[in-house]
């Protein structure tokens, strides 16, 4: 026998009440279909209230707008539906539960170019209602969006968060490796700096030996203070495992500024204006250094201090031996750098202020080579070729610091 649609569903929905046990799961498509909307609504509604009542796990679907609202109010049951994208008018196969699903058919219907009007009239055949029920669910699609976007925005920002975050760990532990690697060339530095200070400052303490005969007791017993400075220097550093103190680098620095060394452990004063390689040159007792800035630390002056230079009084070694001038011709630029080099430190020791290398004019091959050896040399601030007078570009002119 040939039943309609209404009735064959019917018929199925009779034997599954007869049948359903507690561990049944029913599913109903188009419950209450086939037959007056309104009627077929109030019964769908009934069906599923007493599977409800039986505690049957039961899924249904629908387009009645009172089940959409019959599950809203319900305990025990939630709507659900799947996400159908009207611009491409296909489902996304997305299932969204506890959102109602809407029917679409007036967007549907539009897209697929029914009239304006003919939709227009069908919305005003529609009870209010409904219609209000229609609009909500689709301000609650709207905002369902709006925050599925706003949730893929911030697990967006969380991510750029946690990347930034593993960045700036990866830039402090960079910096931590800079750092320390600094430290150690810094030590390293400060090392060369006291082996080179030391056998500097040696060398001219064996030049100054040489004329102890003429120094006073007072001047001998610097020289020996000088040496157990330098040596304790040496012993502390080496004790202390070459560490290096800093100090602030913006500490304003200046010419003439006394200051603090802390590799020697030695006071001193700034004698020249700061380099770009950020060192200055510092006078200490007997020892000119070129250390850096952020070694140093910026004291007050003591009252007893006196300026650069001032320890060659100290001494009071002049030796009225010391000529004024040296004689250097026809020697080779070895033989005359040897005399040169002793020539300088004995004159100026003596408190010399300017003295006269005489080279003779010649090929100018000594000249040249005396000007050279004269530009790096640490006690020479300025020297110039004679003039008319003095015997013209045959003798250097030489100015002591």
């Amino acid at each position: 026998q040939s039943l309609s649609t209404f009735s064959s569903h019917m018929k199925n929905i009779v034997e599954i009440f007869n049948e359903i046990e507690d561990n049944s799961l029913v599913l109903l498509d188009e419950v209450g279909a086939g037959t007056d909307p309104v009627e077929g609504a109030a019964l769908a509604t009934a069906i599923l209230d007493r599977l409800n009542q039986y505690n049957i796990v039961t899924a249904a679907t629908t387009h009645y707008s009172e089940l959409k609202i019959y599950a809203l109010t319900k305990p025990g049951v939630i709507n659900g539906s799947v996400e159908f994208d009207v611009e491409t008018l296909s489902p996304t196969y997305r299932v969204l539960i506890g959102v109602p699903g809407k029917s679409n058919a007036f967007e549907i219907s539009k897209k697929l170019g029914l009239k304006p009007e003919v939709i227009e009239q069908a919305r005003g055949l529609v009870e209010s209602n409904n219609i209000e029920f229609e609009d909500a669910l689709l301000k609650i699609d709207r905002d369902r969006k709006e925050i599925e976007e706003a949730k893929e925005e911030i697990l967006r920002l969380q991510g750029e968060q946690a990347a930034l975050k593993e960045k700036i760990r990866r830039e402090e532990r960079k910096i931590a490796e800079q750092k320390d690697k600094i430290l150690k060339d810094a030590k390293y530095e400060a090392r060369k700096l006291m082996e080179a200070t030391k056998n500097e400052s040696t060398a001219i303490i064996s030049r100054l030996e040489k004329y102890s005969s003429d120094l006073d007791k007072a001047s001998r017993k610097d020289i020996n203070d000088i040496r157990d400075t330098i040596n304790q220097s040496i012993k502390n550093m080496s004790e202390s495992g070459y560490i290096l103190e800093t100090h602030d680098e913006n500490q304003d620095i200046r010419l003439w500024d006394h200051v603090f060394i802390s590799s020697l452990n030695q006071k001193g004063q700034v004698v020249s204006e700061p380099a770009n390689d950020g060192k200055v040159t510092v006078q200490a007792g007997a020892l000119k250094l070129n250390v850096p800035i952020n070694t140093l630390k910026k004291i007050k002056a003591e009252v007893t201090e006196e300026k650069p230079k001032s320890y060659r009084k100290g001494f009071d070694i002049t030796n009225k031996n010391i000529k004024t001038s040296i004689d250097l011709r026809g020697m080779s630029l070895e033989e005359a750098f040897l005399e040169i080099d002793k020539y300088l430190d004995d004159a100026y020791f003596s408190g010399l202020n300017e003295v006269q290398l005489i080279h003779g004019k010649g090929t100018g091959v000594l000249r040249q080579g005396i000007a050279e050896f004269l530009r790096k040399h640490q006690l020479v601030k300025d020297y110039r070729l004679g003039e008319f007078g003095e015997g013209g570009s045959g003798i250097t002119v030489v100015k002591f610091k």
